[in-house]
């Protein structure tokens, strides 16, 4: 006699996770440029730079405690790993770098060491270096971290999901597997702000004067020679920003006609604390 089949063998997986991988065991990798995020945010914007150290800073501060029921114990495994994850940085600096590669890249990865199934070191993977393997069931099948030529991989393991790599990421309306960097959403402040900045510092060298050319009256032409020694004197002596304010002395018929709006005109100054602000709100810092 037979049993009816009252009961199926059911699995807890979505329908879904199978459409997310088109080629299952293929790298994915980031459509980000996290190093031109590093360099025109965190390296040559002053806002971007202290936005990040300060959130970096704040997280690192954070006093880690272990507790056994409601009793407080001042050792333990899991604070010494903390207080030194690994041989090259403190518990502070691992904190430092885990919170500036999320911010910088939306991404954060790190590797943990085990030694007898207990976790002795960890380490902060640079998220530019790592690629995500896709599995066949929407889940990653491992990762794969990359540099000069050297390739290490991690496969996670699928009955437990369990892997020497946990990935943290920032929600991404638009990517399955890799998060969104918050210096992406505000990449346009970035780029006007170091953009204010190179304006400025251009005009500084250029005497601090907007640009504009040297004209003559009718029928009157500058010869070669007369040429040659305006401009020399124009580049020696009224060039620079240890020259700005220098009067200009102008003969032979000169006039000086403006053709650059100054900084006033364009509102250079505000457009610069306009984008500054617009840099600590991507980064949720406050702009004073």
């Amino acid at each position: 006699m037979k049993l009816p089949k009252l009961f199926r063998r059911e699995v807890k997986e979505s329908q879904t996770g199978a459409v997310l991988v088109t080629t299952p065991g293929q790298p994915v990798w980031s459509g980000r440029d996290y190093k031109a995020f590093a360099d025109e945010a965190y390296s040559k914007n002053v806002v971007a730079y202290q936005a990040i150290n300060k959130v970096a800073d704040a997280v690192a501060s954070v006093k880690w405690m272990a507790f056994r029921g409601d009793q407080e114990l001042t050792e333990h495994p899991i604070l010494k790993l903390i207080e030194r994850p690994n041989p090259m940085q403190s518990g502070a600096q691992y904190m430092r770098a885990k919170v500036g590669f999320y911010l910088i890249s939306g991404n954060g990865y790190e590797e943990r060491v085990t030694i007898s199934g207990a976790v002795r070191e960890m380490y902060q993977l640079r998220p530019d270096r790592m690629t995500i393997i896709p599995g066949g069931n929407g889940f990653p099948r491992a990762y794969t971290y990359t540099n000069a030529g050297l390739k290490v991989q991690w496969d996670v393991d699928p009955a437990r999901m369990d892997c020497d790599v946990r990935h943290i990421k920032a929600f991404n309306p638009l990517d399955d597997w890799y998060g969104l960097s918050p210096i992406e959403a505000g990449a346009y402040a970035v780029d006007q702000n170091n953009e204010t900045m190179k304006w400025m510092q251009s005009l500084l060298q250029n005497s601090a004067r907007p640009s504009g050319a040297l004209s003559t009256k009718d029928g009157n032409e500058l010869s070669d020679e007369q040429f040659a020694r305006l401009k020399s004197e124009i580049e020696g002596q009224y060039s620079g920003a240890s020259n700005a304010g220098r009067p200009m002395l102008l003969e032979g018929g000169l006039s000086w006609q403006q053709m650059g709006l100054s900084p006033v005109d364009i509102g250079i100054i505000e457009t610069k604390y306009s984008s500054a602000r617009d840099v600590s709100l991507a980064l949720g810092v406050p702009p004073q």
